[in-house]
């Protein structure tokens, strides 16, 4: 499925592609993305996939790298033992995943956790 790196790690890695880590706006564009990765996970390998949110710059507040906030709830977050909704790590946990072991649901974790690929998306100007 590709390297396994950091939040700050994967955003280079996209950024020397012409992109930058994916974002969505709507459930149409995240079920597109859900579908793309099981397409390339066909082997169901259990890696996480980095996007493009964060809460580093206000603790609770998650934007994507392009400054707009991101949806919240569900559809997209998923929740931590099938009852404590995410983002649930608090401080611990300041960039958005794509968690596999809740099936592509977001989640927080912390930036410098490395057993995770990136999607990128292509920068159109």
């Amino acid at each position: 499925m590709g390297q396994k790196i950091t939040w700050a790690a994967a955003r280079q890695y996209c950024s020397a592609r012409g992109g930058d880590l994916a974002t969505f706006s709507d459930a149409n564009t995240y079920a597109e993305y859900l579908g793309y990765i099981n397409s390339v996970n066909t082997e169901n390998i259990p890696v996480g996939v980095w996007i493009g949110g964060t809460d580093e710059a206000e603790e609770g507040v998650w934007t994507w790298i392009t400054g707009e906030l991101m949806p919240r709830g569900p559809p997209f977050w998923g929740s931590t033992d099938g009852y404590k909704p995410e983002p649930g790590n608090g401080r611990a946990g300041n960039c958005a995943i794509l968690w596999h072991p809740d099936k592509y649901y977001v989640h927080d974790v912390h930036c410098t956790y490395t057993d995770v690929v990136p999607l990128c998306q292509k920068i159109y100007n």
